[in-house]
């Protein structure tokens, strides 16, 4: 994996180089085994750590992971994570609310969400319902970003 951590590091130090903020930069791994195998490909200096999810359990739930997290904050002056791809695999409009709601919304350190596989997603009322009803709680310009 470390060849992944050296390629991530040198894509997100050009887009850093190229003047994009660290603040808009996300890596994207995986979760797992982060302590073990995984760590360089998610902290450097030039960006944020993201993985893929599709568990039941939110990243914040993944003590690695969030250890991860905390080494590129404290280490690198990260602004927090993202979720790189996600997807539920259902219809539920109150597992989807409270998944925005409590993952995105109500975790200060998930700066990001990506809705990979938007497609099975968009056209299903409840998902897109609890998204608009989410998103509805949130600020119109969160921290004063344009």
């Amino acid at each position: 994996m470390k060849i992944v951590g050296k390629h991530l590091t040198y894509l997100a130090s050009i887009a850093y180089s190229s003047g994009i903020p660290r603040s808009k930069i996300f890596l994207h791994s995986i979760a797992q085994g982060v302590d073990e195998y995984n760590m360089d490909e998610l902290v450097n200096p030039y960006g944020n750590p993201g993985a893929s999810f599709y568990g039941k359990t939110s990243l914040k739930a993944n003590a690695s992971f969030m250890r991860a997290v905390q080494i590129a904050k404290a280490r690198h002056g990260a602004t927090g994570y993202c979720y790189g791809e996600f997807n539920l695999n259902t219809t539920d409009y109150t597992r989807w609310f409270n998944w925005f709601k409590d993952a995105l919304r109500g975790d200060p350190d998930c700066v990001f969400q990506a809705l990979y596989n938007y497609d099975s997603m968009k056209g299903k009322p409840t998902v897109e319902q609890a998204m608009l009803d989410a998103m509805a709680l949130c600020p119109a310009n969160p921290q004063g970003e344009r």
